[in-house]
């Protein structure tokens, strides 16, 4: 019978440690009304209060001492704007560990429209070729 309440508490004990501490983050957007996505599923619309776990893991790096470390487990919060807004959707990643405030706070600009790609300029300089005076390249950087 001790053996049995001994595991029992054994096992009672074990998974307290096993729990993951929730950390609420605090998730705006401008404009309000962004369909806000924790990995893929949804979470509400912002202005919404979400809360992402802080995992622990047992970790015995090679001849170190055993011990409880915090996960390293990136979440990937997505904004997407609402109806009215045709904008693209905005993406951040999320490390709950990381957290040094009590609440965390996550915000989204979707007013910011698509950016734009630039085209590419490849500029060799030489430093032996005299003809091209530093004026000149400058320039063609600028392009």
């Amino acid at each position: 019978m001790k053996k049995l309440l001994f595991g029992l508490c054994s096992v009672a004990y074990l998974s307290a440690c096993a729990m993951s501490p929730r950390v609420p983050y605090q998730v705006n957007s401008t404009p309000p009304g962004a369909q806000i996505y924790v990995n893929h599923v949804s979470m509400g619309i912002a202005p919404i209060q979400i809360e992402l776990a802080c995992d622990k893991v047992w970790r015995c790096p090679g001849g170190a001492p055993c011990g409880w470390d915090l996960d390293d487990y990136e979440y990937e919060v997505t904004a997407y704007p609402p109806e009215d807004n045709s904008g693209p959707s905005q993406t951040k990643r999320v490390n709950a560990c990381q957290l040094k405030d009590p609440s965390g706070y996550i915000y989204f600009n979707l007013d910011l429209g698509a950016v734009e790609s630039r085209q590419r300029i490849d500029v060799n300089v030489n430093q032996n070729d005299k003809t091209t005076s530093l004026d000149d390249t400058i320039r063609t950087l600028k392009r």
